[in-house]
């Protein structure tokens, strides 16, 4: 089955109803790197505004079936005490689907990939190629608690 791995082209800062902190320099998040979107210091319980990537690098050829979306995200935390909050799709430029955050689990103090979605998992959504192919699809993070996050 083929597949097709690609970034995303557009990176954002968008407000999280309820949130405590946002995400600073937001393009920041598209290479891995030494460069990072980071946001400060946050209070137990809280949680982020949405770290926002849409638009993909490369398009799903019309008529393809999609069977399933896996986002990967290189991400870390010093302090190792940040947890996911949110990891969801954006369908259409609102969110959609289920949310994928492993909430139990703290980020890793240094760089290291956290896979979300399967091949065959389709995050409760029915997707077409125009709908992924849109400036407005893509994934939205937001996390809770701990010292400062970084997600290169």
């Amino acid at each position: 089955m083929p597949s097709i791995s690609t970034t995303f082209t557009t990176f954002a800062n968008v407000t999280r109803s309820g949130s405590i902190a946002s995400w600073s320099n937001p393009s920041n998040a598209e290479s891995v790197d030494a460069s990072y979107a980071t946001c400060g210091t946050l209070t137990t319980p809280g949680y982020t505004d949405y770290l926002e990537a849409t638009g993909l690098a490369s398009t799903v050829p019309d008529g393809a079936t999609i069977t399933g979306i896996v986002v990967t995200v290189t991400r870390k935390d010093a302090d190792g005490s940040t947890k996911d909050s949110s990891v969801e799709l954006i369908v259409g430029g609102s969110l959609s689907g289920s949310n994928k955050a492993n909430t139990s689990a703290t980020w890793p103090e240094s760089d290291s990939g956290a896979n979300y979605g399967a091949s065959n998992d389709m995050w409760l959504n029915t997707l077409t190629p125009s709908m992924v192919n849109a400036s407005n699809f893509g994934v939205a993070i937001s996390v809770e608690s701990g010292a400062v996050e970084e997600a290169p």
